[in-house]
């Protein structure tokens, strides 16, 4: 009986630290901020996990446009 639930138990955590999961906590974390900059580091992330090129280079593009808005908005 021991080993059973030792066994559900080792799948349960190993399956809370698989990629998707993880890109899931960073995408809800993002979430709760008020800029889209960590939003789009996550989908930078994302699309690096993926070996996704289109991905990376939007992800960037809005990276440096949020962050330019944001430092045109201080001036």
């Amino acid at each position: 009986m021991n080993s059973i639930i030792l066994g559900i138990l080792s799948n349960l955590g190993a399956s809370l630290l698989t990629k998707t999961f993880g890109i899931w906590l960073a995408k809800l974390a993002a979430k709760a901020t008020n800029t889209m900059v960590d939003d789009n580091l996550v989908l930078l992330l994302e699309g690096g996990l993926e070996n996704d090129a289109q991905k990376i280079e939007q992800a960037a593009k809005d990276i440096l446009n949020e962050v330019s808005g944001q430092f045109t908005k201080q001036q």
